[in-house]
């Protein structure tokens, strides 16, 4: 398991079958997007968490994820946000196969 960082490319193991189940805290004023990348250089939006939200769920593994306080469709690699997040947290764990 790994807690993601704002504005930090995480880079997954990848293999047949890989997904990762995302556990995401939002504080009441700090929403998050996570971010998938399949070359590494720009970031397309996968999901936005609003404030105030507590989940657990499950997506298929991009080669690079990245959080950011941003909320475009996509970002540059270079231009992800390094905002602090306040007490919002995601973590990710890495599974194989189903």
């Amino acid at each position: 398991m790994v807690n993601l960082q704002a504005g930090s490319v995480f880079k997954p193991a990848m293999g047949d079958g890989s997904i990762g189940v995302i556990q995401v805290h939002t504080d009441s004023t700090n929403d998050v997007t996570l971010y998938g990348s399949l070359d590494g250089v720009t970031f397309t939006k996968i999901k936005n968490y609003a404030v105030d939200s507590d989940l657990i769920e499950e997506f298929t593994l991009c080669p690079f994820v990245a959080i950011s306080a941003d909320t475009a469709a996509t970002v540059a690699a270079a231009s992800l946000a390094t905002t602090s997040l306040g007490a919002s947290t995601v973590k990710l764990d890495e599974t194989r196969g189903r």
